[in-house]
């Protein structure tokens, strides 16, 4: 009798963080697919349109299939959330792609709440990664705040990048501890090399590359600058990215008359970092708030001194003898980096790509999460009973959401999952009047909508079925 083969796992991966732009987190998420897919399991990925042309589903060189979400753009990456008129698509998705775990990322996006709450109803197992640090007293933080605190009651487990951010979502959305685990970030350390022969210390070199943004502390790199070209005649600054705060850079350089001093490159494709590394000596960063900032490991496996700013979860990413921190000051930064160029002097940076080699890998990375992925799967399904209560205590959302729950047990009665792959292959017409269901208040009258919405598609399906 032959074997029975057993399914891989299959992963949804919903973030608004992806290619074709280019950040943190959307390398993280890239690579950790990658790295998934490598170990066996089934990797789909689920995020926003990238202008008119990349709309629908699309395949990535290494396998990966991508559905891109039509959206209207709210605060860039953001889109703006609606939460029920896209629940067929979801769903249709879901079934389709036969899902076993929904691995959100960031909490700032539209699809979080909105996977929430269709897995809720599904009974799917999701798992949240958050990136970012957030403000306990500042408006916008304290709104994203409450919206993580109420919707985390769905999620199976949850994942912070560095202790530090750990206690942040702990202490901002009133998480129990034991539902959050740590799996830092990492690198490819191989797209990172150092130089193979020393550069030369009569001309020290130092380099900041960043967005250009007030959270990655451009108002404190404008002070620094002029500080440490006004103490060392033989220091250059090379300085790549763009963003808001370019024009603000290039108004610093025009007041100090630091043109031949400062080079400021603007935007850098990823495949040139590295290049843009190498020609300097010591690394610069002067974030406001990081979670775990990838762009040290980058510029430590190239062979630079770091010297950064010690806030958030940047403590825990090298040794002290790789970095050097700096109060959030520019007297402060400009003293760290007189103690780096000093170190030049001594300091084997050619032994610092090996080291971080061995620190961090994506491979790593890829095997806590997927010990995480057992875990959940392994964890007993949550009864509706339980769900009910969960809700109860949730006063904000419960009402409507246990409104949604008992409706969608009863409409489950009448399920058309059946019809869902067959769906995949025929053009149903989406009705000009499901938009405007984003402003019923009465969710029943929205369900409803979704209902009559299945049935248009049956009757189109049992039309071409006769044609045949």
């Amino acid at each position: 009798m032959a074997e029975v083969k057993k399914r891989p796992i299959s992963v949804l991966i919903v973030t608004e963080y992806f290619f074709p732009t280019i950040g943190g987190v959307e390398r993280h998420v890239y690579k950790l697919a990658e790295y998934l897919i490598k170990f066996g399991l089934k990797v789909v990925i689920f995020t926003r349109n990238f202008g008119n042309r990349r709309v629908g589903i699309r395949y990535l060189s290494n396998g990966i299939k991508v559905y891109h979400h039509w959206n209207v753009m709210f605060l860039p990456p953001s889109t703006t959330p609606t939460f029920f008129d896209a629940f067929p698509y979801y769903r249709s998705v879901l079934i389709r792609e036969n899902v076993d775990i929904i691995h959100m990322h960031m909490a700032s996006s539209r699809y979080k709440g909105e996977f929430e709450l269709c897995a809720n109803l599904l009974d799917y197992r999701l798992i949240f990664t958050d990136h970012s640090l957030f403000s306990m007293c500042d408006i916008g933080p304290v709104f994203l705040n409450e919206y993580t605190r109420m919707f985390s009651i769905f999620d199976d487990h949850m994942v912070a990048v560095s202790n530090k951010h750990r206690e942040n979502m702990v202490l901002r959305s009133y998480i129990d501890p034991r539902k959050i685990s740590v799996v830092p970030n990492a690198l490819e350390s191989d797209d990172f090399k150092c130089n193979e022969e020393p550069l030369l210390k009569d001309k020290i070199v130092i380099v900041y590359i960043s967005r250009l943004c007030e959270r990655k502390g451009i108002d404190l790199l404008t002070q620094v600058v002029p500080i440490v070209c006004k103490k060392h005649d033989n220091v250059d600054f090379i300085i790549g990215g763009g963003g808001p705060k370019l024009s603000m850079l290039r108004g610093m350089v025009d007041k100090h008359y630091l043109h031949d001093r400062v080079k400021i490159l603007g935007y850098i494709p990823t495949h040139e970092v590295n290049k843009v590394l190498r020609q300097g000596h010591i690394f610069l960063n002067t974030s406001q708030t990081e979670s775990f900032c990838i762009a040290l490991l980058e510029a430590a496996s190239s062979g630079l001194i770091l010297v950064s700013t010690d806030v958030g979860g940047i403590p825990e990413v090298l040794p002290h003898d790789i970095i050097l921190l700096s109060e959030y000051d520019p007297v402060a930064i400009s003293n760290k980096i007189d103690e780096a160029i000093s170190m030049l002097q001594t300091a084997d940076t050619s032994s610092y790509h090996q080291r971080v080699k061995q620190m961090y890998s994506w491979e790593s990375v890829a095997k806590k999460t997927l010990m995480l992925y057992y875990d959940v799967l392994n964890k007993p399904r949550m009864t509706f009973r339980e769900k009910l209560y969960k809700l109860l205590r949730k006063k904000k959302i419960g009402g409507t959401n246990i409104h949604t729950l008992i409706l969608f047990r009863v409409l489950s009665f009448y399920s058309f999952d059946h019809f869902i792959h067959f769906l995949g292959h025929i053009r149903v017409p989406f009705p000009k009047v499901f938009p405007y269901t984003i402003k019923y208040k009465n969710l029943t009258m929205t369900l409803g909508v979704i209902l009559s919405w299945h049935q248009i598609g049956l009757r189109r399906i049992e039309k071409i079925k006769k044609t045949r």
